[in-house]
This record gives structure tokens, sequence and C-alpha cells, in this order.
């Protein structure tokens, strides 16, 4: 296939690194990961079997990590290296920037890139920033906009809880950082004037 290579698929790692350059822990995908469970999104190249495009860490250590091609979320254990939750495979489409929020929820970029449910709609690919939470897998909080198309960005991107409970969304595709009230309300944006 034109999607595979000769050499066989990448994969991921996790390692911490002391300052002198010593690893001290590591995380390999292969080790911990199941093909049944953790399958790739159809129409993306088999080069990179768990893609990571991006990663937090628990007070304790654990690791919720970003696999844009499986469409999920995770959590790892930092003692055993097992996954805890995952979460994301029916409802994300490449999203990123997974952020550990005050309650230990996630906060992720939702692209809406090769989304199989498209979320609530058929024929628009649209993007949307989304807390969830880990225990009840249910989501608390959502924004997109009620326009679909005026708010997509298929690759890159992320989102940032303030102090203040706002949230802070960088669309990169269209140069595009706004904040956002709980109440999905913008009260400042910024849009770059270079393209």
């Amino acid at each position: 296939k034109d999607t595979e290579l000769m050499q066989g698929m990448w994969d991921n790692a996790f390692r911490e690194i002391t300052p002198t350059g010593e690893v001290v822990w590591d995380w390999l995908g292969y080790e911990h990961q199941d093909t049944e469970m953790d399958v790739i999104c159809p129409l993306c190249p088999r080069t990179i079997w768990n893609y990571v495009n991006g990663m937090d860490v628990y007070g304790n250590g654990d690791i919720v990590a970003s696999f844009r091609h499986f469409n999920t979320i995770a959590i790892i254990d930092r003692q055993d290296g097992r996954i805890q939750w995952r979460w994301g495979a029916k409802e994300l489409g490449h999203h990123h920037n997974p952020t550990i929020i005050g309650n230990r929820n996630v906060l992720v970029f939702d692209n809406g890139y090769h989304n199989v449910t498209s979320h609530e709609v058929s024929d628009s690919c649209f993007s949307r920033v989304l807390e969830v939470n880990p225990e009840t897998n249910k989501i608390e909080w959502e924004y997109k906009d009620d326009n679909a198309n005026q708010f997509y960005s298929g690759i890159c991107s992320g989102a940032e809880r303030l102090p203040n409970g706002n949230t802070l969304i960088c669309e990169s595709t269209k140069g595009r950082i706004f904040e956002v009230t709980p109440n999905l309300e913008i009260v400042w944006e910024f849009v770059s004037p270079f393209f």
C-alpha cells in the first residue's frame, strides 16, 4: 500500500529526562496500546501508529495524551504504564492540546477533521472545544460557533482555561485567538493580519 513504510510503522514514546540527560522513566506505546481498540483513522496514512500531538501531566505524574489518528485522549498511569482511561473514538475528529484543568477534567480542542460522527452536522466540518470529565465520560462544557463553518481549524490549534474561568482558544488556520466566558460569550478577539 502507498500508506505503508517498507520498514513498518513509527511509534511514539514518552520520556522523563534529568537535566544531565539521564532517562528516568519512559513509556512505549506499542507495549501498552491495543491494536483492536486503538485503531488508526482509515483516512490517515499508516506510517505512524499512535500519532501523539499533545500531553499534560497530573500532579501525581499520570499523563493525559492526545492520540490524534485514533481520535482518542487517554490517561496513562505513571506507575505501571497502563492506560486508565480512553475517550473520544466516536466523538473527536483529530483533536489537539489536551490540558488538565483544576477539577481534573480535560480540556481539548476538537478539530473536527475526519470525524466519524461529524458531531450533529453530517455535511459540514467544524471545530469545538470540549471539557470532558474522565470520571463520567460526560462533556461538561462545550464551545462551538452557531454557524458551524465559522469556527473550523482542521489542524493544530488549542485551548486553555484561564484563572478567571474563561477559555482562551487558538484557531490556528485562521490566525485567530479569542476568549470565551463559561456562558459562551466572546469577550476578546485577535485576528492576525498576516496569513
